[in-house]
């Protein structure tokens, strides 16, 4: 089977999102936004998904060399197997029948850390149908009076249990069986949130290969903070005389250029084959 998919696991900032805010017209347009303000998050609409498909990183990378992309956050995607890109690594090793959505894949991008979620049953050992998904979403869950006193409860044993440093030596060991069980796929790790030591003590592993290399940054959040390439720095909702709840703070079109530039140079130099040869360049940031 020809192998021409990349497969991208991540959060939001792999599914793209934000970039409704920078090319969406109503988004820019200076009486909608007199009237509505921006309330986040945003409805999920169908208008946005052209934006997130056409401009976000794992497309750009795509394009470089005529691969298909194969996004697990995408809404549409069959089968739908993470949004987060530790998700992806719990999904991949609790069922073994997705192993045959890797067969056409010939590189694994995975966003990462990634954060903490409420499936993670190895960890915590909760019911996760009966608890909010996200830390922000726990947050809001314990501080709503009109949610059961038991459950809140619940809720905030759940954030003292919530161990980061043990999910993320977990997620390391996840992901070096399923880089040794699938041997023909090249797989890598794209340090986005956090600073991600090369030789990282919670793991005991050395993943300099697979590390996606950033040009002297830890993290892309720190280039996007660096260089203000977030959604808020540039886009027009936040730069004027308009309401909003929060600042949006993924990254802008500029960010996502610049995080396909990192991941196609790390192919190029890591994983270079005389097919790669062949490809057209893309002007690295």
């Amino acid at each position: 089977m020809k192998k021409n998919k990349i497969l991208f696991a991540g959060t939001s900032h792999t599914f793209g999102l934000g970039l409704e805010i920078e090319f969406r017209p109503k988004y820019n347009d200076d009486e909608w936004l007199k009237k509505n303000g921006l309330i986040l998050p945003l409805p999920r609409e169908p208008e946005d998904e052209y934006y997130w498909k056409n401009y976000r990183w794992p497309k750009l990378v795509c394009d470089e060399f005529n691969m298909i992309e194969f996004n697990t956050f995408d809404l549409d995607s069959e089968p739908r197997i993470s949004c987060n890109g530790i998700e992806f690594l719990y999904f991949m090793h609790s069922d073994k029948e997705l192993g045959k959505y890797l067969l056409d894949v010939k590189y694994v991008v995975i966003e990462f850390p990634g954060y903490l979620r409420w499936w993670d049953k190895e960890l915590h050992g909760k019911d996760e149908k009966k608890y909010p998904n996200t830390i922000r979403e726990v947050v809001n869950f314990i501080e709503n009076s009109n949610e059961d006193f038991q459950e809140r409860i619940k809720a905030i044993q759940w954030l003292d249990e919530a161990d980061y440093p043990r999910y993320i030596s977990i997620a390391l060991k996840k992901y070096f069986e399923l880089k040794s069980e699938y041997k023909d796929v090249i797989f890598m790790l794209l340090p986005w949130s956090l600073p991600f030591d090369q030789k990282n003590d919670l793991g005991k592993y050395y993943v300099e290969e697979e590390l996606v290399d950033l040009n002297g940054f830890q993290s892309v959040s720190d280039y996007l903070s660096v260089n203000k390439c977030h959604i808020y720095d540039s886009c027009k909702a936040f730069n004027g005389n308009y309401k909003y709840t929060l600042k949006d703070d993924h990254a802008n079109s500029e960010g996502h250029k610049w995080v396909a530039s990192k991941v196609v140079n790390h192919i190029r130099n890591k994983f270079y084959t005389e097919e790669n040869s062949k490809f057209k360049g893309m002007d690295l940031l």
